[in-house]
């Protein structure tokens, strides 16, 4: 009968597991952690070896885009951009030429795929004029190659001064939440028309993504600036401590002949010829 086999099988499953485990148990415990080593080291490896090649690929896309369009700051903001925002694009003009998208009555879906292209272009101009802009004040106050090993508590002023008082970045403030509050509007639009292709919803899945990527790659960005500048800080005390211990050290024989020939210890000197502990 079939629940006959079914048992059978069901034994004979647990009969073999149990055959492992005892082997496994069996095993010695120093031959155990050793295998358990090799394999953290290969999977270590293997990750390792994943990161290295997609820097590398990254760099060679920075050559072919120019590098101080990538390793400058922001550089990676204006790759994001682009990753987002042209296929974002090229599905919002596909659509917006398309028959199903133009003929829908039920709702301004066409419109919707006009603005989305606009905005795309907007999203990736403004992340290319905010890295000129930073560029410019960091030239402006330590030379054009300036921003080639600034300090994070200096880049992180730099990137405030920019956000603060430039116009173009306050008036990019209301079209980035603009649009994102359209593509949560345009996503009952497209429901409302139903169109039979579905580059409408790509289009308007992108351009939300990136306003979510965007706001978390700008905390995180300033989290790391943050960072960097409470360890400069950090360093900065250390390093201050240092000198000032070495300085101590070097002061010292100073110091110790001085309490000498304050005690008389050495001939000649009277005790009003004596110098003080130390010299600030």
């Amino acid at each position: 009968p079939p629940s006959f086999f079914l048992a059978a099988m069901v034994t004979l499953v647990c009969v073999a597991s149990a055959a492992v485990l005892f082997v496994v148990a069996r095993r010695p415990r120093a031959q155990r952690d050793r295998r358990r080593s090799i394999g953290m080291y290969h999977c270590c490896r293997s990750i390792a070896r994943v990161g290295i090649e997609c820097h590398t690929s990254y760099s060679k896309c920075c050559e072919c885009l120019g590098g101080n369009a990538c390793h400058a700051p922001f550089g990676k903001y204006v790759l994001l951009s682009g990753a987002f925002n042209f296929p974002a694009v090229t599905c919002a003009a596909f659509s917006f030429v398309g028959p199903d998208v133009r003929e829908c009555t039920a709702a301004p879906l066409p419109t919707l795929c006009g603005v989305d292209v606009a905005l795309g272009l907007a999203h990736f101009g403004a992340a290319c004029y905010l890295q000129r802009r930073l560029l410019a004040a960091i030239s402006a106050a330590h030379g054009p190659a300036g921003w080639k090993g600034i300090a994070p508590k200096e880049l992180k002023r730099q990137a405030n001064g920019v956000i603060m008082f430039d116009h173009g970045f306050r008036l990019y403030i209301c079209v980035f939440v603009g649009s994102f509050a359209l593509q949560c509007v345009g996503f009952t639009w497209i429901n409302a028309c139903d169109p039979d292709s579905q580059l409408p919803w790509a289009a308007t899945i992108l351009l939300a993504m990136f306003g979510l990527v965007a706001v978390g790659f700008f905390c995180l960005w300033f989290m790391a600036l943050e960072c960097g500048a409470c360890l400069d800080n950090l360093a900065e005390d250390v390093m201050c401590e240092a000198h000032a211990a070495e300085h101590a050290l070097a002061r010292a024989p100073m110091a110790g002949a001085s309490w000498a020939r304050q005690m008389g210890s050495y001939p000649g000197h009277a005790a009003e010829e004596t110098e003080p502990l130390f010299r600030l």
